[in-house]
C-alpha cells in the first residue's frame, strides 16, 4: 500500500481488523438527503461525493434511492469491502483510492459532498486546503454537508498534545480505537475553515454515559451545511 504523510496509517490497522466496516447509513444522513431532494424523481441526475466513505454505508444507501455515487478513501481495505457490496448487490458506485489532498484530481463537480465524520482526522493546516478543494468541487446549486467533531465531544479526553488548540494527538501512542490524530472545532475555527462557504450550523450533542467495560459513549460534532457563497 502506498504511503502519505496525511493519512493516519491506524486507520489501516482498524479496517484491517474489521472494526469501523459499518453497514448501516447514519440517520441524521437518511433524513437530510430525503428533505434536500425530495422533489427529484430521478436522483441518478444527482452527483454525490462521499469524502472517507470507509465500508461505504452512507453510498450504500444513497446508491440504492438511485444517486450517482463517487466515494474515496485511503484505505485500501475499505475501499475493497466498499466496492465488493457494492458489487454483491448489483449497485453501481465509482470508487477511488486517495486521499483528501487529491479531491482537486477529480474531474467531475458534484451537486451533493458528503463528510461523515472523516475530515476530522485531518491536520488543521491540510483542511484548509481540502476545503478549497471541496468548495471548487460543489455545483453552483449543490450542498456540503460536513459532520465534524466538536471540543465538546467526549473522546477530546485521550486527546491532549497540540500544538495549535485544533488538532490534537493522545498522550497514549499506542491508541488504536480512535485513530492517532484528530481536530476538533469550536466555533471560531469553524468560521475560519468554512469561510469560503455560506454555512448553518448545528450542535449535535448527547451527553456522554459509561457503558460495558468502561467504554465512553456520546456524541459532540457540528453538523455544517454548506452552500457555495453567492455574493
Amino acid at each position: 500500500m502506498k504511503e502519505n504523510k496525511i493519512y493516519d496509517q491506524n486507520w489501516k490497522d482498524i479496517y484491517e481488523s474489521g472494526k469501523m466496516l459499518n453497514k448501516y447509513p447514519f440517520d441524521i444522513l437518511v433524513s437530510f438527503a430525503f428533505r434536500q431532494f425530495a422533489g427529484i424523481k430521478d436522483k441518478s441526475k444527482i452527483k454525490v461525493l462521499d469524502i472517507g466513505c470507509g465500508a461505504g454505508n452512507n453510498s450504500w444507501f444513497l446508491a440504492k434511492e438511485g444517486f450517482d455515487i463517487t466515494a474515496i478513501d485511503f484505505s485500501e481495505e475499505a475501499i475493497n469491502f466498499a466496492k465488493n457490496r457494492f458489487k454483491n448487490e448489483n449497485l453501481t458506485g465509482k470508487f477511488y483510492q486517495k486521499n483528501f489532498l487529491e479531491i482537486a484530481d477529480l474531474q467531475e463537480k458534484y451537486d451533493f459532498i458528503i463528510d461523515r465524520e472523516a475530515l476530522y482526522t485531518q491536520d488543521y493546516k491540510d483542511l484548509k486546503i481540502i476545503l478549497k478543494s471541496i468548495e471548487n468541487k460543489l455545483t453552483e446549486k449543490g450542498v456540503f454537508i460536513s459532520f465534524f467533531y466538536n471540543i465538546q465531544n467526549p473522546i477530546k479526553q485521550f486527546y491532549n498534545k497540540t500544538e495549535n488548540n485544533i488538532t490534537f494527538y493522545p498522550d497514549n501512542e499506542n491508541n488504536t480505537v480512535f485513530g492517532k490524530r484528530a481536530s476538533f472545532l469550536d466555533e471560531k475555527s469553524v468560521k475560519e475553515l468554512f469561510y469560503l462557504f455560506d454555512y448553518e450550523l448545528y450542535n449535535h450533542l448527547i451527553i456522554p454515559v459509561k457503558i460495558k467495560n468502561d467504554i465512553l459513549t456520546g456524541m459532540g460534532e457540528y453538523i455544517i451545511i454548506c452552500k457555495k457563497n453567492t455574493y
